[in-house]
């Protein structure tokens, strides 16, 4: 599949062992398809240690978002339930 494909999914259900290798290679083909050259050779020299602060900085955003999403659909709840809400989604990967 190539970036300017208009079916992003496949038209027959993958066989699990096709499905996973689908889904942890798609990542790769994307960012290698939609970025330059020069910002894949960045990302390739930066260090484990920085990929890990990296990932960290987006779970709390990702979190933040989230919880920003909940205050807006539940502008009377309080600061401790939303945060309790935003807990359960993340540890049982829901919402």
């Amino acid at each position: 599949m190539s970036v300017g494909d208009s079916k992003p999914y496949p038209a027959k259900q993958a066989e699990p062992a096709e499905a996973l290798h689908d889904a942890v290679a798609a990542p790769r083909w994307l960012v290698e398809d939609r970025s330059s050259p020069e910002h894949i050779t960045i990302m390739r020299a930066i260090t484990g240690q920085k990929r890990l602060q990296v990932a960290e900085r987006m779970f709390w955003e990702a979190r933040e978002l989230k919880a920003a999403g909940i205050r807006h659909q539940h502008p009377e709840w309080s600061e401790a339930e939303v945060t309790a809400e935003v807990n359960r989604i993340f540890l049982h990967g829901t919402g």
